[in-house]
């Protein structure tokens, strides 16, 4: 009874497929997504303000199987879309939508290095940097005096 082979539905030994190599290959929602294949960005509005000499951009990022990608990626693919230096992108929001593959976000790219550095802030500025630059680019911190109690002005 145990030692039975099983049978479809009409009564014929079900045929075995090809091995597939499920290394490279993984179940996305029911669909198959080949690993390696990159994240598509996709300009949805583009703005020219000459006014502050940048461009202002909101884009789609669908990122197919992979989690919400890294700022310096996207940073990469949106200075190679605008054809402008990698350093002259500041990526404000990059959010990921709750479901989906797929991040939206607001971005700015500049004329030049010396009007990003005067009208961005300086947090944004460095958020997209890999760690080591944002290592460098930390101002020292100032030693506490030792000796001085705080407090509401009682003078101990």
């Amino acid at each position: 009874m145990y030692g039975a082979i099983f049978t479809d539905v009409l009564g014929k030994t079900p045929q075995r497929s090809k091995p597939v190599d499920l290394a490279n290959v993984s179940l996305i929602n029911h669909g198959l997504k080949i690993e390696g294949v990159a994240m598509k960005v996709e300009i949805t509005e583009k703005v020219e303000n000459p006014l502050l000499q940048r461009t202002e951009i909101k884009f789609k990022v669908n990122h197919a199987g992979e989690p919400t990608p890294k700022r310096s990626d996207v940073r990469a693919q949106l200075a190679a879309h605008l054809s402008v230096p990698e350093e002259l992108v500041v990526i404000e929001k990059l959010a990921g939508m709750y479901g989906r593959r797929v991040a939206s976000g607001i971005a700015r790219a500049y004329s030049s290095r010396e009007r990003l550095e005067k009208i961005e802030p300086e947090y944004l500025i460095k958020r997209g940097l890999p760690a080591e630059t944002k290592a460098e680019a930390k101002p020292e911190e100032k030693p506490k005096e030792v000796g001085k109690k705080g407090g509401r002005g009682q003078d101990n």
